[in-house]
């Protein structure tokens, strides 16, 4: 059988005896207080929960980073939150995520879009990097400006490397539009 989805206040409902459990819920300790049948169904659905297993509704508040599963895409809960089922976001394509279709995202998604968010405020994909794009070693401030880029390596001074190992060893200090140091000629 599939595990049943609780709230986080039905789960602590789950530490009773089925008996207080019941008792419990029938009472609104653990629910809203809705409709007679609307208690019922929710002390079928942790009665469910108590006997098949069950699986926490995840909580989403402001500032949250999710994940979208259908859109394959990672947002943050902006301050308009959500109303039920939607997740207001502030993500370029869509305002909202359907609940049912979010999760919170994991570090590493986190990670990888506001990497992407920051090179798109540039109008770069991530790791787009030109001639005269100026770089720092994560280890050390000593600037290591871009002077070729192809298809598999990219020249740092006089230091070829690939990309990976630029993008591992690397942090953008400042792209080439924006330098001030060299004329736009």
């Amino acid at each position: 059988m599939e595990k049943v989805k609780i709230t986080k206040k039905q789960e602590e409902a789950m530490d009773l005896t089925p008996f207080d459990l019941i008792h419990d819920l029938y009472h609104g300790h653990y629910y809203y207080k809705g409709t007679h049948e609307e208690q019922e169904q929710d002390v079928l659905k942790v009665l469910k929960a108590y006997i098949n297993g069950y699986e926490v509704e995840p909580e989403f508040k402001v500032g949250d980073w999710i994940y979208n599963t259908k859109a394959k895409r990672v947002a943050q809960i902006d301050h308009r939150f959500g109303n039920g089922d939607e997740l207001w976001v502030d993500d370029e394509e869509f305002n909202f995520y359907h609940l049912n279709d979010s999760r919170h995202a994991t570090p590493e998604e986190i990670a990888e879009e506001k990497e992407r968010r920051f090179f798109n405020e540039h109008s770069r994909k991530p790791w787009e990097l030109k001639v005269g794009d100026v770089l720092v070693k994560k280890t050390d401030i000593f600037p290591l400006v871009v002077t070729e880029v192809n298809a598999e390596e990219i020249t740092l001074n006089l230091l070829t490397c690939t990309r990976s190992e630029v993008k591992k060893c690397c942090k953008v200090l400042c792209f080439a539009d924006d330098r001030l140091d060299v004329s736009a000629e």
